[in-house]
């Protein structure tokens, strides 16, 4: 037994509008690429906020300290990580 079918509304234009419509689309997704081609991506942070923004100067006080800008992943590893004393380390790095 075959599951039955959605019954979707006929315009009566079957299958002589597929290909302009297609050509139109693909017409204007390409337009859209040319177009967009032009475009300049920002991804520098400090032009993207508000320079006086606390955390915004603090990012760039440690890229500049460790001379770098990309992302910086450090693990903790200690008995109790929740230790106060780990915690406040956390805190002034």
């Amino acid at each position: 037994m075959t599951p039955p079918r959605l019954a979707l509304p006929s315009l009566g234009l079957g299958h002589r509008v597929r290909g302009p419509v297609l050509s139109v689309v693909a017409g204007l997704a390409v337009a859209g690429l040319v177009l967009s081609a032009g475009s300049r991506v920002e991804s520098d942070l400090r032009k993207l906020v508000d320079p006086g923004m606390r955390s915004c100067s603090a990012s760039s006080a440690s890229s500049t300290e460790l001379g770098t800008s990309g992302q910086l992943r450090v693990a903790i590893t200690a008995k109790d990580v929740a230790d106060p004393e780990v915690l406040s380390w956390i805190a002034r790095v």
